[in-house]
């Protein structure tokens, strides 16, 4: 899933579209911090507290 959407963010990018959708998938990325993969994720509560 990140995959796709992290291809989707790049051709975005190079097409120069929609800058404000761009930003909030970026940030949606940043859950690979927590969630890396469907069976591997964190446990650490503070992860998930910290994770903004």
């Amino acid at each position: 899933m990140w995959v796709l959407l992290k291809n989707a963010v790049a051709e975005a990018k190079q097409a120069k579209k929609a800058p404000a959708l761009i930003a909030e998938a970026e940030e949606l990325l940043k859950l690979d911090t927590v969630f890396r993969t469907m069976d591997d994720y964190s446990r650490s509560e503070a992860d998930y507290r910290n994770f903004q």
